[in-house]
């Protein structure tokens, strides 16, 4: 997978580095951590340290200041994803010269859209007014090209999801919930994991799964019995969703220092299987506080 830096969301729109730096922390920095423990390539324009950051003051004047934290920070990231290469404008430019494109904010070509759409892969902004749409509608030649914009950790999470599910338990368990997310894994197997895997789960399931979260901690944290969850015995509770072909999944879990999932399965009867409630039970024995 490949991302392309849109340089053009680097714009001196921050008001101050103090507010550049808090939005980096927030939402950047997981995107980047994210991007180098999954390997996806990062391509970016060879002038993109040029862009402002404030309106006065440089990517790259910024990164060479000294004492603060936040700039020692990027660089360790920045490095290796944004400066050294691949830069798309001098080895591999897909875009054409001769093509008819139609993107926002139409501006010298070629640009970062130019090489999305060609590519067909997503753009990575900065926070910026112009470029807050989850999705661009774009297109080549008449040809319709819907290009996703990333400029959170959730946006790259979900897309991520949609696309593949091979690294689904670390998606869940580094994402910046409200309260840490867990996975527990029992003599080197990891049945949450399995679970989430092995059922003909669709990408949309998994995001459903996964976007949910919030509110069943919500709910747990308040003592609201709704219908996301439910105690099964003792401190095992479920997590309940109906996903894809009105199938209904569960993940039991365990409500302690974090929300940590246990194991999971297609519920086809009224009452949880045995099995399933006896290897919940052993996950539970064996899971720290």
């Amino acid at each position: 997978m490949e991302i392309i830096l849109n340089d053009k969301a680097i714009d001196g729109q921050f008001a101050s580095l103090e507010l550049f730096e808090a939005y980096f922390k927030k939402e950047m920095l997981p995107v980047f951590e994210c991007m180098e423990k999954q390997h996806i390539m990062l391509q970016k324009k060879t002038d993109t340290y040029s862009r402002r950051i404030t309106d006065r003051i440089t990517l790259e004047q910024y990164l060479r200041q000294a004492n603060r934290t936040v700039a020692t920070i990027m660089k360790q990231k920045l490095v290796q994803l944004a400066y050294h290469e691949p830069h798309w404008d001098l080895q591999g430019m897909q875009s054409r010269k001769d093509g008819n494109y139609d993107y926002p904010g139409k501006c010298e070509e070629p640009n970062c859209f130019t090489e999305a759409i060609e590519r067909n892969c997503p753009l990575l902004s900065l926070q910026h007014k112009d470029y807050m749409a989850e999705v661009y509608k774009c297109s080549c030649d008449g040809e319709e090209r819907q290009i996703a914009n990333i400029d959170s950790q959730l946006r790259l999470y979900k897309l991520l999801l949609l696309w593949e599910a091979a690294d689904i338990r670390y998606i869940f368990e580094t994402y910046s919930f409200t309260k840490s997310v867990r996975f527990a894994v029992l003599s080197g197997r990891c049945y949450a994991k399995e679970a989430l895997l092995e059922n003909g789960l669709l990408p949309e399931d998994f995001w459903k799964i996964f976007s949910n979260i919030p509110r069943l901690i919500e709910d747990k944290r308040n003592g609201r019995k709704t219908h996301f969850w439910d105690n099964i015995e003792g401190e095992i509770c479920e997590y309940r969703l109906t996903v894809s072909g009105n199938r209904e999944f569960r993940l039991l879990f365990l409500w302690r220092d974090a929300l940590v999932f246990l194991n999971g399965f297609i519920k086809k009867t009224p009452k949880t299987p045995a099995g399933e409630k006896k290897k919940a039970r052993e996950l539970a024995k064996n899971t720290g506080k």
